[in-house]
């Protein structure tokens, strides 16, 4: 945006200045000397023509005329066209020195610049650095983030964390990662169609649309590492968890509204959350690419994917153990199915 409003009244304040303000103040000061020569004359004048009408008055009412008012009205009547061409050279001499009609067109110029000035003195001009179509595709981040999670949470209900009984002997550390690949893959599918859906079928105009879809592949394995190992770790109560995390990342964020809008605490874990940084770099490639807030938004987004693997690798063997009698004490209870 380009505030022109110092440079605006810097021009405006010179035309006055230079222009309007001299040009009216000499006009005035001429107009009021001849002005007041004429004030003179009329004064003098006054009583002449007071007279001439009483006159004139009295004959028209057929009363008596003195001979003595006729003779004083004679002797003034030379005083009286005197005063007369007196008035009239000052009118010619106004005429001549003031300029009305320039003066006229002056203010007339002057008021039009001035009133477009004072009605708008802010000249905005609008370059869109990251222009996004409309509000839908402003909540595409948002959604498509939203969608990649419940598809996580999805697949680990449908599916099992654990192998099956088979031939051959396995870790609890293979199990771990060989169910992971499954949940990975199937969850990667799953992100492909809905990145491929928004370009495709919702035609959501993206700038970066390779980056857009790559993003989505990407989340869809952080996501999955995470809500698989909470499920592989505590089970059904790790599917609660999941859907707990789901609940806060929607107000805590900023997918919706601005951060700043939200309550205290919403503000204190929106670093926390992997949904802050997924959001943001979809708008990235959405709108159009800063690199160093797309890094920081990739490296996080890391930084928790290594972060639960590390957790889940290390205490996957513990906790199956020592989860794996009230696991079986649940499902003979017949409160949970798996």
């Amino acid at each position: 945006m380009n505030f022109s409003i110092a440079g605006d009244i810097g021009k405006l304040s010179l035309a006055l200045d230079q222009t309007l303000l001299p040009k009216t103040e000499s006009y005035l000061q001429k107009g009021s000397f001849l002005l007041a020569d004429v004030n003179v004359i009329l004064g003098n004048t006054q009583e002449d023509l007071a007279a001439a009408k009483d006159l004139m008055a009295s004959m028209s009412s057929g009363g008596k005329v003195a001979v003595d008012d006729i003779r004083n009205f004679k002797e003034r009547v030379p005083d009286l066209q005197q005063r007369l061409s007196d008035l009239t050279a000052v009118f010619q001499k106004i005429d001549s020195t003031v300029d009305v009609k320039d003066m006229i067109k002056l203010l007339q110029n002057r008021g039009i610049a001035d009133s477009n000035f004072l009605a708008l003195p802010v000249t905005m001009s609008t370059h869109p650095l990251f222009p996004i179509a409309n509000y839908g595709a402003g909540m595409t981040p948002f959604y498509t983030t939203l969608c990649l999670w419940v598809g996580s949470l999805l697949l680990s209900s449908l599916l099992t964390v654990k192998f099956q009984p088979a031939d051959f002997s396995f870790t609890s550390h293979e199990e771990y990662l060989g169910k992971y690949l499954l949940f990975a893959t199937l969850s990667m599918l799953q992100g492909l169609i809905v990145a491929l859906g928004d370009i495709f079928l919702l035609k959501i105009h993206i700038q970066e649309a390779g980056l857009f879809v790559g993003l989505t592949l990407f989340y869809c394995v952080v996501f999955s590492m995470i809500v698989y190992t909470l499920v592989t770790l505590f089970n059904n109560i790790g599917k609660s968890i999941g859907v707990v995390l789901l609940v806060l990342q929607l107000a805590g964020s900023g997918g919706t509204f601005p951060i700043q809008v939200t309550p205290a605490f919403f503000q204190a874990i929106h670093s926390m959350l992997p949904f802050t940084y997924a959001i943001s770099g979809l708008r990235e490639a959405l709108a159009g690419v800063s690199y160093p807030t797309l890094m920081r938004d990739v490296w996080t987004l890391v930084g928790f994917f290594f972060a639960f693997l590390v957790i889940g690798y290390i205490f996957k063997p513990s906790l199956t153990s020592f989860l794996g009698k009230y696991s079986k004490q649940l499902h003979h209870s017949g409160v949970i199915g798996h």
